[in-house]
């Protein structure tokens, strides 16, 4: 299927949209220097208004938390800490005002400095969303076309087919008259 039919084209309430990083520091913006505190996009929706995404890391969420096994010696149990090597190209990061929480990863490509990707979820009119890099073999031809980074953005919906209604509360805000103000 030809590239541009599939960017136009919406498959089972999955849409493609584009991320463009907007951070105004240069040094946030430097793809060479990894993952950063903060990061800013510009979601890009085909017919509808951009939506800003302002991202801060989630200092809570530990990507290199230690992991242990259990070890059964002489039938005694024992907790034994596996040496795993550090994760450096995966932080998680968060979106107060859009309701938005992702892991963002910086895939190293062979020609250049790395992809920042984002999987996730993120509120949107009151509905929650989904959003997921684009599959690799479709990235490369598209980055060259648009010098953007696409991503594919889905609706959640119940089995019945109606989407959920968000009700992430947000400090001094209520979802759609469903929560109380803080």
């Amino acid at each position: 299927m030809d590239l541009y039919l599939l960017l136009r084209f919406e498959v089972t309430g999955v849409k493609v949209v584009w991320l463009k990083e907007i951070s105004r520091n240069a040094n946030t913006r430097n793809l060479d220097l990894g993952l950063p505190e903060t990061l800013q996009f510009k979601l890009e929706r085909s017919g509808q208004q951009d939506l800003t995404l302002n991202l801060m890391e989630n200092r809570r969420l530990n990507q290199n938390a230690p992991v242990y096994e259990v070890h059964t010696q002489n039938g005694q149990n024992k907790l034994v800490k596996k040496e795993t090597a550090p994760i450096t190209d995966v932080k998680f990061y968060h979106d107060h005002k859009n309701g938005g929480s992702f892991m963002v990863e910086c895939s190293k490509r062979s020609s250049g400095a790395c992809r920042r990707t984002l999987t996730g979820s993120v509120e949107i009119d009151d509905e929650a969303f989904g959003i997921k890099p684009m599959p690799e073999r479709l990235v490369s031809r598209a980055l060259v076309v648009n010098n953007r980074n696409p991503h594919l953005l889905s609706r959640v919906i119940y089995r019945t087919g109606k989407g959920i209604p968000s009700v992430i509360a947000r400090r001094g805000q209520s979802a759609k008259g469903n929560l109380e103000k803080e």
